[in-house]
């Protein structure tokens, strides 16, 4: 039983080493990978953003000219007091 345990132990350990990079400079590498990919997320948020808050001024706009034009029926509406 403690066979077993070990050798499943050392296969995780293995497994992890594996995992691992094998040189500093392979790490560097990664990270500079990671760090771009990262700074290219952000940058493609940060145009979404921009348009979200021009879509979101649209949409006042909108909302703003319907507002309008439904003062404009309730102006002119008939009003009976049969």
């Amino acid at each position: 039983m403690k066979a077993l345990k070990f050798a499943v132990l050392g296969t995780i350990f293995m497994g992890l080493a594996a995992c691992t990079p094998q040189s500093a400079k392979q790490a560097r590498g990664d990270l500079h990978l990671t760090s771009g990919a990262a700074a290219a997320a952000s940058k493609t948020a940060a145009n979404e953003s921009l348009m979200m808050g021009t879509v979101a001024s649209d949409i006042m706009v909108d909302v703003q000219n319907i507002q309008e034009i439904e003062a404009m029926f309730d102006e002119r509406r008939l009003i009976s007091f049969d």
